[in-house]
């Protein structure tokens, strides 16, 4: 999530939390958001992409998010290098509202394009997909409208034979929404987003249980409705 972080030791960190918590899968920062084909510092992207692969080695899932960075040239040659590195997806490549110019970038990669996080008009999604501008689709239950509408965008993911994973950057209940679309849909990707940024009682001041990551993986909930309550903050009691 941080672009402020140098890529050694980006890659230094992220070896540390999968040593810690056997995470499987990561997700780097590329660009400025909405940067016009700026970086976050001279050269930080080209190195960065290499060197988090080194680090992790190849048996980690790598994504890249570029926040609506580039211009398709530019995304395809960023692409075109997570590629020789083996990275997976690369997220919102160009300006999220130029849907003909993520389509250009998806056309022209082998890798997976991912995105969506920011349109809530079904009008929107149909058309996105019909143009095939993305390979992952990423609604945002709370951007989106709510878990009907995220639904019926992973039904019209489905009908065209892309797979879904739900933006979660937060450790807030969006989280914990996302889970439980995730296991309703045939079509859910292999990862769910679970933010490594906030501190890591962040979850536990909103509702208990808290989401936990071990082995590589969070449980879903399985109590009745979300599986959590809310937890007033400074109290470990849950609220009834």
């Amino acid at each position: 999530m941080r672009r402020d972080i140098s890529p050694a030791d980006e890659a230094a960190r992220l070896v540390r939390l999968r040593d810690q918590f056997g995470y499987r899968a990561f997700k780097v920062r590329v660009g400025v958001p909405t940067g016009h084909d700026r970086d976050a510092a001279p050269g930080r992207t080209e190195q960065l992409i290499p060197a988090v692969r080194r680090a992790l080695g190849d048996a980690i899932l790598l994504l890249a998010d570029g926040n609506s960075c580039y211009t398709p040239p530019k995304a395809i040659a960023v692409g075109r290098r997570m590629e020789d590195h083996g990275y997976f997806w690369f997220e919102e490549p160009c300006p999220y509202w130029e849907l003909e110019w993520t389509a250009e970038v998806a056309a022209a990669l082998a890798m997976q394009v991912a995105g969506g996080e920011q349109d809530n008009d079904l009008a929107q999604w149909r058309r996105m997909i019909r143009l095939n501008a993305v390979d992952i689709v990423q609604p945002d239950l709370c951007y989106v409208g709510g878990f009907t509408r995220a639904w019926r965008v992973a039904r019209l993911a489905q009908q065209a034979g892309k797979l879904v994973v739900p933006h979660s950057s937060h450790l807030a209940p969006i989280t914990l929404f996302s889970l439980h679309l995730m296991a309703a849909l045939p079509n859910a990707g292999p990862v769910v987003e679970f933010s490594i940024e906030e501190d890591a009682n962040a979850n536990e001041r909103l509702y208990a249980p808290a989401l936990r990551v071990a082995d590589g993986k969070v449980k879903l909930p399985d109590d009745p409705g979300w599986g959590s309550g809310s937890t007033p903050r400074g109290s470990s009691r849950p609220a009834i």
